[in-house]
C-alpha cells in the first residue's frame, strides 16, 4: 500500500457483538526520531481507543474489545 497523506480518517460499519475485538494497525516508515502517529478507534462517534507512536518506523496499534 503507498503513502497516505496524513491526518487521515476511515469510517465504516461492522454490526458486532460483545466481546468481538478490533484492532487497527497505523505506522510511519521512514520517519525521524521526532514523528508521531496516533490512531484512534471511536464507537458510535466516541472515542474509546488510542494509541499514540514515535520515532523512525513508529507503529500506533489501538486494540478495542466491544463491551470492555
Amino acid at each position: 500500500m503507498g503513502a497516505t497523506p496524513l491526518p487521515a480518517t476511515y469510517r465504516f460499519k461492522r454490526t458486532m457483538k460483545q466481546g468481538d475485538n478490533l484492532t487497527i494497525l497505523a505506522s510511519l516508515s521512514g520517519g525521524t526520531a521526532a514523528s508521531e502517529i496516533t490512531c484512534a478507534i471511536l464507537l458510535d462517534g466516541k472515542e474509546v481507543k488510542k494509541e499514540t507512536g514515535r520515532g523512525v518506523n513508529a507503529q500506533a496499534v489501538p486494540v478495542y474489545v466491544i463491551g470492555q
